[in-house]
């Protein structure tokens, strides 16, 4: 079955090959849930991914997510994305991946990444079969803080029918963070399992 790709480059381009009914239909840079890691690295390298320090570690379980990008690593030229968080489950020999997330840090104002969010949406939309899907849009206009950083965002989300699902957002830091995160503007896009999509709402 054939992928389908989420691409921007200056404006999405998203190709509509097949009707999409389940979330591996999908790929980020091409991996899609469901896939192996060990389909694009060695065992080794995929510990080395797990070690260092940029790595996520859930304490309520054994997924960790795992950052991939253009110079910690030369089998994946990422073309898309600056880079990308991989989520494992690092008790599992065979590295299935739970979660893709995309990051793109292009846009020089939240403005034109909610564009670029509305035409990703847009196209996915089009892309999904009827009726397999909820929708919901919800965003925080105020400058509060979100966890680790102060900004506002903008969600996008597509619940699939069997709790999968995929999410867009659109980040932007006040002044001051985006010192500290040498980032104003930030586009994820964000594939969850459903295994992983429940674990996250437990």
């Amino acid at each position: 079955m054939k992928k389908l790709f989420i691409i921007f480059i200056l404006i999405l381009t998203f190709q509509s090959f097949i009707k999409a009914d389940e979330i591996s239909d999908f790929e980020i840079e091409g991996m899609s849930v469901g896939d192996s890691l060990l389909d694009y690295f060695k065992n080794e390298k995929i510990k080395e991914f797990i070690k260092h320090k940029s790595s996520y570690h859930y304490l309520n379980g054994d997924y960790v997510i795992v950052g991939i990008t253009n110079f910690n690593q030369d089998l994946i030229k990422l073309s898309t994305y600056s880079d990308l968080g991989v989520t494992i489950n690092k008790s599992d020999a065979g590295y299935k991946i739970f979660s893709i997330a995309g990051q793109n840090y292009t846009h020089d104002t939240f403005k034109k990444c909610r564009n670029n969010q509305e035409l990703i949406a847009k196209d996915i939309k089009k892309n999904l079969l009827e009726d397999n899907f909820d929708e919901s849009i919800w965003e925080n206009d105020k400058w509060i803080s979100g966890g680790v950083v102060v900004g506002k965002s903008k969600m996008h989300d597509f619940y699939f029918k069997d709790n999968s699902a995929f999410r867009i957002i659109c980040y932007e830091l006040n002044e001051d963070n985006k010192h500290i995160a040498s980032w104003r503007v930030k586009l994820d896009v964000i594939i969850n399992s459903k295994v992983f999509n429940e674990f996250l709402q437990n």
